[in-house]
């Protein structure tokens, strides 16, 4: 809050009922992040399931709005969908952080091995943005 003048009075910062870091550091989660980044269809599962981790946290971001009435709700974006029902709900004006403008599986560029060409019509399919839709 210090250097950031009246603007640190005026941003309030409210808990919403997880834990990420701790989710993070379990061992299956670190598992998953670790193969997610070679594994296309791994990396699908997970970016499609992203929204709903944090869904959960509606219940909170609800009340805060309610009791803190608010100017506007920033959402960054994997809260997109609970920004949107609270802003609807409560009349609160919505306004997006988003560091990530696309939510697509990155192409990586295939070595040419057997494994590449076995498992090539999987990778088309789990990299494609249906296929994401389909998961969501």
């Amino acid at each position: 809050r210090e250097g950031l003048g009246d603007l640190g009075d005026r941003l309030k910062f409210r808990p919403s009922g997880g834990d990420t870091m701790r989710r993070i550091r379990e061992p299956w989660a670190r598992w998953a992040l670790e193969v997610g980044s070679r594994v296309d269809t791994l990396q699908a599962f997970m970016l499609s399931s992203s929204e709903a981790e944090f869904f959960h946290a509606e219940g909170c971001c609800y009340h805060w709005a309610w009791v803190d009435r608010p100017d506007f709700i920033v959402f960054g974006f994997t809260v997109i969908h609970i920004a949107m029902i609270v802003s609807e709900a409560l009349d609160i004006p919505i306004v997006g952080f988003i560091l990530q403008p696309k939510h697509d599986i990155e192409e990586r560029p295939r070595t040419g091995r057997v494994i590449d060409e076995v498992l090539g019509p999987l990778n088309a399919i789990s990299g494609s943005a249906q296929f994401n839709i389909v998961l969501k």
